[in-house]
């Protein structure tokens, strides 16, 4: 994604590499996190925090005129931060490496108006 420059809206998909679930107060930081750059680097339209992954529905926000955050940069910040935090009570790889995104736009960005997300806890 680096070098693009259009409105780049995805659907993201990121799994748990092994081991248990995530519990309710790992599944809230995982929320936390993805709320975290919302409104600053990309828009949140949609999210599901389940027990061994997550879907997210986001658009990347401008950084100056024609210029936009790659999500795949934003990703890592999310994966990076909640692996790290809920790795402190686990060992070894968290996340898978590979995360599954589908391109959900063209120039016009993801259909539908505001900046209205929501989540979900599963």
């Amino acid at each position: 994604m680096s070098g693009y420059t259009g409105v780049m809206g995805a659907r993201l998909t990121f799994r748990l590499h092994a081991g248990p679930e995530l519990g309710i107060g790992e599944r809230r930081i995982v929320r936390d996190a993805i709320l975290f750059w919302h409104g600053e680097r990309w828009t949140v339209h949609v999210f599901t925090v389940m027990a061994d992954h997550v879907h997210i529905l986001a658009t990347s926000a401008q950084v100056s005129p024609g210029r936009w955050y790659p999500l795949a940069s934003v990703l890592q910040s999310v994966t990076g931060f909640t692996a790290r935090e809920i790795n402190r009570g686990r060992t070894g790889v968290f996340w898978q490496n590979e995360t599954y995104d589908r391109n959900r736009s063209g120039r016009g960005g993801i259909r539908g108006e505001g900046e209205v997300y929501s989540g979900e806890l599963c």
